[in-house]
């Protein structure tokens, strides 16, 4: 504990062996969707703008990052994201699995299992995957459905 977040960036960097979002929420960070980031970025903008800023007297990062936030969010108002997070949240998934679902939405059960290996990890103690076949099936549908209403 008490580590910045550069001191971990070394352990955080190789994700091969899972350990990330591990490591991540041991460390007390909370992972945050594309959408949750474009939303903070979103109204530290409109407060700057309020105090007299323009986007010219902000800095480039800031800005460049705001950009990007604002073109990959696929959860476009905060209502939808909020919706999310709160539906993913009672699937027993992790914070970086909440994140990452929230991020990359996935279109089908492969693809989620593509992209999140940890969906198919197995619970030693029960001997079945963690998060089963069906859960998954339905965390994508309610997501794209989550979508489609905003």
């Amino acid at each position: 504990r008490g580590r910045s977040f550069s001191q971990m960036a070394s352990v955080l960097e190789d994700a091969s062996d899972r350990r990330t979002y591990r490591n991540v929420e041991d460390e007390g960070f909370e992972p945050m969707s594309v959408s949750e980031v474009c939303t903070i970025l979103s109204e530290i903008q409109d407060k700057l703008i309020k105090a007299g800023g323009t986007r010219d007297t902000m800095n480039s990062v800031f800005l460049k990052t705001l950009d990007y936030s604002v073109a990959r969010q696929l959860f476009r108002t905060h209502e939808s994201s909020v919706s999310a997070r709160s539906y993913l949240t009672d699937k027993g998934l992790t914070k970086f699995e909440v994140a990452a679902l929230m991020t990359l939405s996935p279109n089908s059960l492969d693809e989620a299992l593509s992209l999140i290996p940890t969906l198919g990890e197995v619970d030693t103690e029960r001997g079945e995957r963690r998060v089963p076949d069906e859960v998954i099936d339905d965390i994508v549908f309610t997501l794209k459905t989550i979508r489609d209403s905003q």
